[in-house]
């Protein structure tokens, strides 16, 4: 459904995307991950067709964003990051104001207008003022107008930013009953969110893209680190412990235990050579590896930031 190909983007001197490059398989949520200034918002609204790439193509639902027609930019619902909402207006007012702005006729709107109330659960707060309503609530309408007009791709740049934790968990479960019907790629920098309702992550750095795929994939990233914590038992422990060190990471916890700290690429020369090594005068008795979780991932991809 969308296909960003080596898109840039240059204010001045400072280069906000660099070449970047993904894909966005229909029926698929995506999180776009990335500390701040790494761009993530830049290429947002690129995708929506806000801002025009200086190189690469955007490819939406097979045609080209360079392109862009009315017609390609009803495809997609948006919910930019601070969701600028008329505070004057009652909701049911400004999801009107939205369906014009959309270009949508009264009876396209009325035919749609329950479908979209029932989707985001905004029935009791319909014909309140927005400047009365929650942040949890502003998101809600938020979400509503990006649906008008029944888009297949939903783009949502920090859904869940400034809420509290139950109503972090009420947009997660929106998120996830709505990627029954639509493709989408929201933004995120909390990454337990994005480990609870993304089928995959694209990680961005410094305006690149520095590592994309499901979880585990990201996870084996070459940067990424494995832990082994194992315990020696015999003769030559000291020898062994010596011997490992000069090729990896080690910590010595107690007598016997050890935490090993290695990438996805030697993680099988650490086992050969613990596997040699422990076959004459020592043997190991309890071994465990800790994979990396996203957190670790990310942190370790964007370190240099």
């Amino acid at each position: 459904m969308i296909e960003v190909k080596s898109i840039s983007k240059t204010y001045g001197k400072h280069r906000a995307v660099n070449s970047a490059s993904f894909t966005v398989d229909q029926g698929e949520v995506v999180g776009l991950l990335g500390p701040n200034g790494a761009g993530k918002t830049t290429t947002l609204n690129m995708i929506t067709g806000v801002l025009v790439p200086d190189n690469g193509d955007i490819i939406i639902d097979g045609r080209s964003m360079k392109s862009v027609t009315s017609a390609m930019k009803k495809n997609i619902g948006y919910l930019a990051e601070d969701n600028p909402l008329y505070s004057n207006l009652l909701v049911s007012e400004s999801l009107r104001l939205a369906a014009d702005l959309k270009g949508m006729t009264t009876s396209q709107y009325f035919a749609q207008e329950s479908k979209v109330i029932e989707a985001t659960n905004i029935k009791e707060i319909y014909n309140q003022p927005i400047e009365s309503l929650s942040k949890g609530f502003r998101q809600r309408v938020g979400l509503a107008q990006a649906l008008l007009g029944d888009p297949k791709i939903l783009i949502l740049d920090e859904p869940t930013d400034g809420l509290d934790p139950n109503q972090r968990q009420e947009i997660r479960n929106l998120i996830g009953t709505l990627s029954k019907d639509h493709t989408i790629l929201l933004s995120s920098h909390i990454l337990q969110e994005v480990e609870a309702i993304c089928q995959k992550v694209v990680i961005m750095n410094r305006g690149q893209v520095v590592a994309q795929g499901n979880l585990n994939e990201i996870a084996q990233q070459p940067t990424s680190q494995i832990t082994i914590e194992c315990k020696l038992e015999g003769d030559n422990k000291s020898e062994i412990v010596s011997t490992i060190q000069n090729r990896f990471s080690v910590e010595v916890t107690s007598k016997d235990s050890l935490i090993i700290r290695t990438t996805p690429d030697k993680e099988n020369d650490l086992f050969k050579m613990l596997a040699e090594k422990t076959s004459v005068q020592a043997y190991l008795t309890e071994l465990h590896k800790q994979t990396t979780n996203l957190e670790e991932a990310f942190r370790m991809l964007t370190k240099e930031s």
